[in-house]
């Protein structure tokens, strides 16, 4: 007698009952499933930002070019005393991302095929 139903892992909460109808050779089988309909949403204002090309750091000339360029970027870079450290600390991250996008810009992406 089979009287299971297969799933996926994610879905096995939503099963509530399996259960055989006849006793022949050929069951058959009823299972009650409960799904739910998730709502979309938009992620609207928050991006990701973008990949970096960490490998150039791997040469000696692009590393020291960076480490030029990055010096330079936090040299001009001046706290303010009236502001958060929340916002001090957005500040030095838009400063180092941005001056490390300008030295590495984005990976070169390679498809699978």
């Amino acid at each position: 007698m089979i009287d299971l139903v297969i799933t996926r892992c994610r879905d096995k909460m939503h099963i509530q009952s399996t259960r055989a109808n006849c006793w022949t050779d050929h069951q058959m089988l009823r299972s009650k499933v409960a799904f739910g309909i998730q709502q979309k949403y938009n992620r609207q204002g928050t991006s990701k930002p973008t990949k970096l090309n960490a490998a150039k750091l791997s040469t000696v000339s692009h590393r020291e070019s960076f480490e030029q360029e990055m010096g330079s970027a936090l040299a001009q870079w001046e706290e303010n005393e009236s502001s958060t450290p929340d916002e001090e600390w957005a500040v030095l991250q838009q400063v180092v991302y941005n001056t490390a996008k300008t030295c590495l810009g984005k990976p070169d992406r390679k498809h699978q095929d």
